[in-house]
């Protein structure tokens, strides 16, 4: 796992301005427990959970 370099955070503010200059006022993302804070750092707020539900074995790291 690579983190640390602000790779996520350019990519996302990136994003985030391309909406902007296209118009668009709201974003919604889906963080994972990883990305968590890097998302609050930029200004998102948490309004809800997502339960996810994998068969025995699969998406294990």
């Amino acid at each position: 796992m690579v983190g640390r370099r602000g790779i996520g955070r350019a990519l996302t503010l990136r994003a985030l301005l391309d909406a902007r200059a296209a118009g668009l006022r709201v974003a919604i993302l889906q963080a994972s427990a990883d990305g968590l804070a890097l998302y609050e750092q930029i200004g998102f707020v948490a309004t809800g959970r997502i339960t996810e539900y994998k068969p025995p074995g699969e998406g294990v790291r």
